[in-house]
């Protein structure tokens, strides 16, 4: 996250790093080389910013040597009243829409499909959610 996020960008970074088994931490005043060296001690070579404007989360971007394409710009962000109880399973399912701006952000999130899961990460060109168990958990990211 940026520098000093605000409330609804530190709780999609938390949902997010919850539901992709990830680390989340602020940006504060590292730079990109030292991002990228602590994701390595970590064995994390794919980096997700989440930027914002006007203290919402307004774009994901991916990093990964370079800066990965397309940046996924954020409309608007709305959670789901679901909590998380216990531990989010370790496999995710991806669902795409079929249209080009999905799949292009499917190859963003990198997710290896292994067997069947509860968990599923449904994107469209319209928005990406997460489903547990066919019902909506954590952030709904509306697309521009």
């Amino acid at each position: 996250t940026s520098r000093k996020p605000g409330m609804l960008t530190k709780k999609l970074a938390k949902w997010l790093a919850a539901l992709l088994h990830a680390e989340r931490e602020n940006r504060g005043k590292k730079s990109m080389e030292e991002i990228a060296e602590r994701a390595g001690m970590h064995g994390r070579k794919r980096l997700l910013f989440v930027y914002e404007k006007h203290g919402n989360p307004s774009s994901l971007s991916f990093w990964e040597d370079e800066w990965l394409e397309p940046e996924v710009h954020l409309k608007n962000v709305e959670f789901t009243k679901a909590e998380a109880k216990g531990k989010m399973p370790s496999e995710l399912n991806v669902e795409i829409d079929g249209s080009e701006k999905a799949r292009k952000i499917k190859e963003l999130f990198d997710i290896e499909e292994e067997g069947e899961s509860d968990l599923t990460l449904k994107i469209s060109k319209e928005k990406i959610e997460f489903k547990l168990k066919g019902k909506g958990i954590g952030p709904i990211m509306h697309l521009k």
